[in-house]
């Protein structure tokens, strides 16, 4: 029980690559573990676990509707991505995010305008390059998408790491808005581009 908790803290904040549906059978099992647990420790007392079992179902139902309320966020890692996206003036420009967890969960969960110009650049990454052939998801290695999109897209990621790659290429790379995560910026050929 004990080893899942350093796990999820490890991926959590070290790779950032932890879903809560990771460990939905350990809950699972949890749940029953703790059933057992409390049968023996309350065993003929009716009115403790209708107690309990009445204050998991309110939680549970808590959760749920809170989900459901207007205006709150309702994708967990790129909703302020999804957020600075939908603030674009041009809807018609592709849009870059080399950030794995943006993309996934934008590719399914964004409106259709957005998945329809989402593009994830392959560059090193082994998943998905295997997925690149697999997919009709947007995903293409770098040099393809730049030759495509000569006219210009929208790089939208969390970190500035791809903006001086493109601008030694000779892209044009210009920040839209604040400097804030995730960071909006507008690439157009540059002076130097062919």
């Amino acid at each position: 029980i004990a080893s899942p908790a350093p796990v999820i803290v490890i991926a959590k904040y070290t790779v950032h690559g932890f879903v809560d549906r990771y460990v939905l059978w350990a809950v699972v099992g949890i749940a029953a573990l703790t059933v057992f647990a409390m049968h023996r420790e309350f065993q003929g007392h009716r009115p403790v676990g209708i107690l309990i079992a009445a204050g998991l179902v309110a939680a549970v139902l808590a959760h749920q509707v809170k989900t459901l309320l207007p205006g709150k966020p309702h994708l967990r890692e790129a909703q302020a991505a999804l957020d600075r996206v939908m603030e674009l003036k041009n809807r018609s420009d592709a849009i870059l995010l080399p950030d794995t967890r943006y993309f996934v969960e934008l590719s399914y969960y964004a409106p259709l305008a957005v998945r329809r110009r989402i593009y994830y650049p392959l560059q090193k990454d082994m998943l998905f390059t295997a997925l690149y052939h697999q997919t009709d998801l947007g995903i293409e290695p770098l040099t393809d998408f730049l030759a495509g999109h000569r006219s210009g897209f929208t790089l939208v990621s969390a970190t500035a790491d791809l903006a001086p790659q493109l601008m030694q290429k000779g892209f044009d790379v210009t920040p839209l808005g604040q400097l804030k995560s995730p960071i909006v910026w507008t690439v157009r050929s540059g002076p130097f581009q062919n």
